[in-house]
């Protein structure tokens, strides 16, 4: 399936494609995993985050969680393929504390640090 969308409250994302594959889901004898497409020629960390991201939404959908996520890369390189219960055990960690700091009561702001002069060349108090 081509470019499926996502949606769960104020989650969503949409995937370059899924894969029908041959796991019950609450959908039938059958489930999905998710697939993206990128022209890079190596799999990047953003891109299995994004994959993550992707398949605990499809999970949510179909209530099972995909086996596999997969990569299909530029320049004529094979597709890689990543076990999603080992992605997406610490993709859920990452998300819960990135959601907690979120909720933060207290304000944030950057502590300063050597590229500050950068900063205040580009964008001038």
């Amino acid at each position: 399936m081509y470019q499926p969308v996502f949606l769960d409250g104020d989650r969503n994302g949409r995937a370059d494609f899924v894969k029908r594959v041959d796991k019950p889901s609450k959908l039938g004898n059958w489930s999905y995993e998710v697939i993206e497409a990128k022209l890079a020629r190596s799999t990047k960390v953003r891109a299995v985050i994004q994959l993550c991201h992707y398949s605990l939404l499809l999970s949510k959908l179909q209530g099972a969680d995909p086996d596999w996520m997969h990569v299909v890369l530029g320049g004529g390189k094979l597709p890689e393929k990543f076990l999603a219960s080992h992605c997406l055990a610490y993709f859920r960690k990452i998300k819960r504390e990135f959601e907690e700091s979120f909720k933060a009561s207290q304000p944030t702001y950057p502590e300063p640090n050597e590229h500050c002069r950068v900063c205040e060349l580009v964008w001038p108090m």
